[in-house]
């Protein structure tokens, strides 16, 4: 009987069942969450309490908006198995990440030395450290950018939905998304590779890269026919439309301030490395890690996603875009050159 009951367990039926039915995204909170989340516990001019519902309605919005991909409905469920005031994202049933949050408290990226009540906390979306502190004591002064519990919650799941997005999007929604194109010539040949469209969708929204435009994906999907994802995923970008839409975002005043590679970095990254070079690279990057978190590292498209890839795995943030990448226009100060 039991032996029965292992294989049952362990049968690949019942495990891609089981696979299948796990929701999409999860947040797991601590008993003392409970409040922030339960629309029963929303007081008239608070934005916390019992307000993650609307919140999260509002952060799905905002990531359609930025990305053109809407992400799956987030499932909370309350959990006894963790500490009070924390916080688990699961996708697809795969633990991802774990914070605390403090309701009725703020947090501020300064520490303030007269306050007693301080909680320091460090979160892969900031930084440096930062401290939560009573809400009372800082009810008047608006010197500090405050966030609540439900400001962290969210970034946090922003951060995951992106840095995660392999593991959310589905073959599925590409195909839908297929189905509104209008040129039904070329619709059959888009489905026949709707696995290179999704790497393609993968690689661009990882990047922040919106694919609201479907539609000139398509087509540079068919004008490349027989291409791999990551070459019709660069080509992309070099496009007016997305080179528009990567320019805007970092240019100011028809300038961009960047971070650049010396040509003997460049040499260096554009061989076949081993993944002890690898680690050098990313010790280089390592002496600038703060100027990462401000501005994107600019380079020749050779060694642009090959870059990107040795370094996504080490740093929380990091933007990697190519000269060909930019409009014409828009000249480069580079803030330091990483050699």
């Amino acid at each position: 009987m039991a032996n029965a009951k292992l294989n049952d367990l362990v049968s690949p039926d019942r495990m891609l069942t089981q696979r299948l039915v796990l929701q999409p995204l999860e947040l797991h909170l601590g008993e003392d969450l409970i409040e922030i989340a339960d629309p029963d516990y929303s007081i008239d001019g608070n934005s916390e309490l019992g307000m993650l519902l609307p919140k999260l309605a509002a952060l799905r919005q905002r990531i359609c908006d930025e990305t053109g991909y809407t992400i799956p409905l987030v499932r909370i469920m309350d959990s006894e198995n963790i500490p009070l005031n924390e916080v688990q994202i699961f996708v697809r049933g795969n633990f991802k990440i774990k914070f605390y949050v403090y309701p009725k408290h703020v947090l501020i990226k300064e520490r303030i030395s007269n306050l007693q009540d301080i909680v320091e906390e460090t979160y892969e979306i900031f930084n440096k450290p930062v401290y939560w502190v009573n809400n009372t004591d800082l009810s008047n002064d608006t010197d500090y950018e405050k966030f609540n519990s439900n400001d962290i919650i969210l970034q946090n799941l922003k951060y995951i939905c992106i840095k995660c997005i392999d593991e959310i999007i589905q073959i599925d929604d590409i195909i839908k998304r297929i189905g509104l194109f209008e040129d039904v010539t070329k619709k059959e040949y888009l489905k026949n590779n709707a696995n290179i469209l999704r790497k393609i969708f993968i690689n661009l929204i990882r990047e922040e890269i919106s694919v609201f435009d479907y539609r000139r994906i398509f087509d540079l999907t068919c004008e490349y026919d027989k291409k791999s994802a990551d070459f019709i995923s660069e080509k992309i970008r070099e496009d007016i439309t997305f080179k528009t839409q990567i320019t805007n975002k970092y240019e100011k005043n028809n300038e961009i301030e960047a971070i650049e590679l010396t040509n003997e970095l460049f040499e260096f990254i554009n061989q076949s490395l081993t993944s002890k070079q690898e680690k050098e690279i990313v010790e280089r990057f390592k002496k600038i890690e703060e100027r990462l978190w401000t501005y994107p590292i600019v380079c020749d498209k050779e060694i642009r996603l090959k870059l990107f890839r040795i370094l996504k795995d080490f740093f929380s943030r990091v933007n990697v875009i190519a000269y060909s990448e930019l409009l014409p226009n828009v000249k480069i100060k580079h803030i330091t050159v990483v050699n």
